[in-house]
């Protein structure tokens, strides 16, 4: 419907051109996090229609729908983030709540009748048992390789002076392991911290001149 796609636009998700107007990762994700506001408007939108234009229901039977909808959302929403858990991270209050968040989701697109697809039965009888079996599954994911290409390109770009390939890998895991190394992020913490310290020092010192230059103008106007 027309109007439901300009609330999605309005809350910042637009239907892929490439795929066939369906919602891509990011609009899935905006969908879930605003699922709150945005069944809420869609409601509203429905009940001031007309009775006649109304497909079916009544409006007790269409707010119900609109709030199974904002529940499964919601519950989709802590599923995916349970499975986003990177390896050796995975605790047993992850395990249980990312369980609770399936059965939940499972029950109300059954209530719904939404259709299974293999989507969804990799969602109910495996997704789970893959993050327990390997301690984690947030950085396997295809999300996750795109991103490390991403970062390989940076290094590229950074070290694309140094002709040696053999100089170039060892300058590359060098500092891969600085970004791992708990010292170091420790030390990138601080001065982090510092620069923040120093900006705001600066800021400082900068209202403070600008009023004494404010006060002495003031006096030789007087």
């Amino acid at each position: 419907h027309a109007e439901i796609n300009r609330i999605l636009q309005r809350n910042g998700i637009d239907r892929a051109a490439q795929f066939g107007g369906a919602l891509a990762g990011n609009g899935c994700q905006k969908l879930m996090a605003k699922a709150d506001a945005i069944m809420k408007e869609i409601g509203d939108y429905i009940f001031q229609l007309p009775v006649e234009q109304r497909l079916v229901g009544t409006q007790d039977e269409i707010q119900a729908v609109c709030e199974h909808h904002r529940q499964l959302l919601l519950c989709l929403d802590g599923y995916f983030s349970g499975l986003r858990t990177k390896r050796y991270h995975l605790t047993e209050e992850i395990t249980m709540n990312t369980i609770l968040y399936r059965n939940r989701s499972l029950a109300i697109m059954r209530y719904l009748s939404m259709s299974v697809t293999p989507k969804d039965h990799c969602l109910e009888d495996h997704a789970v048992q893959l993050m327990v079996l390997h301690q984690g599954i947030g950085d396997l994911g295809e999300d996750q390789g795109e991103h490390n290409h991403q970062l390989e390109s940076k290094e590229d770009l950074r070290l694309g002076s140094v002709r040696s390939f053999q100089r170039r890998e060892a300058f590359k895991s060098k500092q891969d392991g600085k970004k791992h190394d708990p010292g170091e992020k420790e030390k990138i913490t601080k001065c982090r911290i510092n620069m923040q310290n120093g900006k705001m020092r600066k800021k400082l010192q900068q209202d403070v001149l600008k009023s004494a230059k404010s006060a002495q103008a003031q006096e030789r106007k007087h």
